[in-house]
């Protein structure tokens, strides 16, 4: 888990070259350790997302009659924003295991 929240140079080299290692052109991608850096943020992004899904809905779930109907609305806007990021990280995360 602390390897997904560390980068280093070769992590940054790497980002820069994104595109090309998403359109399969991984010849001339730097040198990675265990997990790549798109591996790194991806796993990060997933950690941070998920835990803001689980605040938001013990929010909407434990405190919704409290919150009034703007805080109603933030948390409802805050879950659903983050489960759309979730989704996207788990279509870009499927392109890469199969493509």
């Amino acid at each position: 888990m602390v390897d997904s929240f560390k980068y280093d140079r070769d992590d940054w080299r790497w980002l820069k070259r994104f595109w090309s290692y998403a359109f399969g052109h991984t010849a001339n991608m730097p040198k990675q350790g265990r997990l790549n850096a798109g591996q790194k943020l991806h796993h990060a992004s997933v950690m941070v997302i998920s835990g803001t899904i689980v605040a938001s809905g013990l929010v909407l779930w434990f405190f919704m009659p409290s919150l009034g109907p703007t805080g109603q609305a933030w948390a409802a806007v805050i879950h659903d924003l983050s489960m759309l990021a979730l989704a996207l990280l788990l279509v870009g995360h499927l392109y890469f295991t199969f493509v």
